[in-house]
């Protein structure tokens, strides 16, 4: 009877186990979950206004830098994936040359490729991240 008992303790502790397991595996799954699916830009006044489409919504605008030389903005998804089929975007709209999308390292790197150094200013906005490229220069 003893033996029938702690079988039955072990058997459970290893469903329990197996649970959490793929319980893990399941937020690690959705956590990886999410694309770039859409990069539309468009010029508003002095500004280069670029519309990043998501498959979900993003918990938290990604981490960002510029250089100057060469003139860039680069921002970093982590757990994003680049869903639109395109490693560049031509854009040629005001001094934003082209937009270049890299996966490496379980994150997509966008950059900016720029004419010269501008400021920007990022927003979440649903399922879409949406960067303002202050073309003024200022």
């Amino acid at each position: 009877m003893k033996a029938l008992i702690n079988t039955s303790k072990r058997g459970a502790m290893f469903v329990k186990a197996c649970f959490l397991f793929m319980l893990g595996l399941t937020q690690l799954a959705f956590a990886q979950s999410n694309s770039i699916e859409s990069v539309v830009t468009n010029q508003q006044g002095a500004n280069i206004v670029v519309k990043i489409g998501m498959k979900n919504p993003l918990e938290k605008q990604p981490a960002g830098f510029s250089i100057a030389t060469p003139s860039r903005i680069a921002l970093d998804f982590p757990d994003v994936v680049n869903g639109t089929g395109k490693s560049t975007v031509d854009v040629n709209i005001g001094d934003l040359r082209t937009v270049t999308l890299v996966e490496a390292s379980g994150r997509t790197r966008m950059i900016f490729n720029l004419n010269k150094p501008l400021n920007y200013a990022a927003t979440i906005e649903g399922k879409y991240l949406i960067v303002t490229i202050d073309g003024s220069g200022g």
